[in-house]
């Protein structure tokens, strides 16, 4: 059973990345069979649902990363190591901001089959965010509507640091984060 869930772990991995570029009308179980290096019936073994299970696996698999990113923000005890640690982990997992966000990928073009789950990701992280500015002294509605905003930048950053191949515009979203408090 160890090695099903240890190949089970590294297909999800790499589909994380296949959806992550293509989002999930753009991959191909073709591409999903290329990046795990396992046949379509070696996949199904792995997600009997398909294409739509591995989406499922992925973003479980993000979301813990995120999970455990804002965990570790929220044990930290000021706002200010707070919000660098914050800036510090999504740089990590966004490589720098070269690495698509997959909620982003998702949400383009199946939204609905993963709706539930994209808007639990999102909500926490707005909430975890929105704590923090309060503790900086943001009126609840203004750290709300500025925890918003950051991740409305977060996700065009993203967009355009890809797309320019310039990590610029995100390294300028983590240092405003940075310095929100």
């Amino acid at each position: 059973m160890a090695t099903r869930t240890r190949g089970r772990d590294q297909a999800v991995e790499r589909v994380t990345e296949v959806f992550r570029a293509r989002g999930y009308d753009g991959a191909a179980l073709s591409d999903l069979s290329e990046a795990t290096g396992l046949g379509r019936s070696s996949l199904y073994h792995y997600f009997p649902g398909g294409k739509a299970d591995m989406a499922r696996a992925s973003l479980g698999l993000v979301s813990g990363w995120i999970d455990a990113l804002e965990a570790e923000v929220l044990a930290l005890s000021t706002p200010a190591r707070r919000l660098e640690r914050l800036a510090r982990g999504l740089d990590e997992i966004y490589a720098g901001g070269r690495t698509p966000c997959l909620i982003g990928a998702l949400s383009v073009s199946a939204a609905a089959p993963f709706e539930d789950d994209l808007t639990r990701v999102l909500r926490r992280s707005t909430e975890v965010l929105s704590i923090i500015l309060t503790e900086a002294g943001a009126p609840p509605d203004a750290a709300r509507t500025r925890a918003e905003d950051a991740i409305g930048a977060i996700q065009g950053a993203l967009i355009l640091t890809r797309v320019l191949d310039d990590p610029a515009p995100f390294e300028r979203v983590l240092a405003a984060i940075r310095t929100a408090a």
